[in-house]
């Protein structure tokens, strides 16, 4: 019986991470929707806050590096190849080093300033989809190796 594609409780089942991108937006429930609409709330104000912030930097860069690796890999392997797991795989490999280097840089901030807050709230943001991104990758390179 094939497995609809979906959600495991809070894990995309395996029949999801094999989906491609251009239809994963029919099987995933709205509050996931939500949350990639947060995700670029997150993103878009990196992006503003990096001209004068090197943490900002680091997040915009982490962002804007994942998307144009998934334009490329989607191009190079087409969009029927391009799947929901692959976008957790490059969420680990440029998210990952990102959140490492402002975790280092913790200590010189000040948390009861706006930027502190918003870094927190930033921060918790990408280690939370981690959580996620990094159990999906390697489920799916399990299943595509």
């Amino acid at each position: 019986m094939l497995m609809k594609p979906g959600f495991d409780g809070l894990f995309a089942n395996d029949a999801l991470l094999l989906t491609p991108t251009s239809e994963m937006m029919e099987a995933m429930p709205a509050y996931v929707g939500q949350w990639m609409i947060w995700l670029m709330v997150i993103g878009i104000s990196a992006l503003i806050l990096s001209f004068k912030k090197i943490e900002a930097r680091y997040i915009a860069g982490a962002y804007i590096c994942s998307i144009l690796a998934g334009f490329i890999v989607g191009r190079i392997v087409g969009a029927e190849n391009y799947h929901y797991g692959s976008i957790s795989l490059l969420h680990v490999i440029f998210w990952t080093p990102a959140v490492v280097a402002i975790l280092r840089r913790l200590k010189s901030i000040n948390f009861k300033s706006f930027y502190g807050v918003w870094l927190i709230l930033a921060l918790a943001t990408m280690i939370f989809s981690l959580v996620y991104d990094w159990r999906d990758a390697i489920t799916y390179l399990g299943l595509i190796l």
